[in-house]
């Protein structure tokens, strides 16, 4: 056992690592292509983009806390505690397997006078709800805008639609959950623990609004670099909604490090040249780190202040 975690240690490391060599390699290869880029800075968009990232994250944590008050109403906790647990264990994530954000955010929530059994049902109701809803947010905006140039995108759309609204059934989705949960806990959710259509639907729209404002965070970040026309909105909100969730999926990398800048990559390339590409990619993961930082220090001095 200890032994195939060191092999899957170095496998996923080894992976992260040649990614990274790839996109450096490539940087410095088309070096002088980005130096002498039409690059046009502006203060007003980089701004709006962390104003825009900060409260999608923040609609995130109010997602979770909506779902905890459904499973378990008569047992609630301030939306600020909500936000502070979320907070404190969100840096989980960087680290292998990401499952300390969640056992954080259980342990936490526990230390808050919150049933661990409840808790464990909101994270993974969380977990299926946020991947779901991102695949499905992701493909539909990119649908909608690649639909002119490849009418097969518009099909796209409407089929993942259709594979959404299904996936959201109770009937479908409470099998899923509850297969999902035999394989970690050995149990069962009862039905009366589970989110009906209306509530899961309800969910996914919260998500989506979420998503959005991180798409179009992205996209202001890209415009207070280079020149990028807003025709291209839709197209760079659902390919970097794609990049982040296909970050998030692939177990092996911390908070998506290295698949989710390969990804944009892949797709920035149908806006700027390869150099630019890689660039915006790599700025990106900065860019969103800091927006983290700089929400775990508000939220930790506020409660300094507050003693909360």
């Amino acid at each position: 056992m200890v032994k195939r975690k060191v092999i899957y240690k170095i496998i996923s490391y080894s992976i992260i690592l040649a990614i990274f060599c790839f996109l450096s390699k490539t940087l410095f290869e088309n070096w002088q292509k980005v130096k002498n880029y039409d690059f046009s800075f502006n203060y007003f968009y980089l701004i709006l983009s962390f104003i825009l990232v900060i409260l999608s994250i923040i609609v995130l944590f109010f997602i979770w806390n909506r779902i905890l008050r459904i499973i378990e109403p008569n047992k609630k906790i301030s939306y600020f505690k909500a936000v502070q647990i979320v907070a404190y264990s969100w840096f989980g994530r960087y680290l292998p397997g990401k499952v300390w954000m969640f056992l954080g955010r259980i342990y936490l929530g526990e230390k808050s006078g919150l049933n661990k059994k409840v808790l464990t049902i909101s994270v993974i109701y969380e977990i299926i709800l946020s991947v779901a809803s991102a695949f499905l947010f992701a493909l539909i905006f990119l649908g909608i805008s690649f639909g002119a140039k490849a009418p097969n995108f518009y099909i796209l759309s409407l089929v993942a639609v259709f594979i959404g609204f299904l996936f959201v059934h109770p009937k479908v989705f409470n099998f899923i959950f509850n297969f999902i949960l035999s394989k970690f806990k050995k149990t069962e959710v009862p039905l009366n623990s589970f989110l009906t259509y209306w509530n899961i639907v309800e969910i996914v729209f919260y998500y989506f609004i979420a998503y959005a404002l991180n798409g179009t965070a992205f996209f202001f970040l890209i415009k207070s670099l280079v020149y990028l026309p807003f025709c291209d909105i839709m197209g760079v909100i659902g390919l970097f909604n794609l990049a982040s969730v296909l970050g998030t999926i692939a177990l092996f990398a911390p908070s998506g490090i290295g698949v989710r800048e390969g990804v944009l990559v892949i797709f920035l390339q149908f806006y700027f040249p390869i150099g630019i590409a890689v660039s915006i990619s790599l700025i990106s993961r900065i860019w969103a780190t800091l927006s983290e930082v700089i929400i775990f220090v508000c939220v930790y001095l506020y409660s300094k202040l507050t003693k909360i």
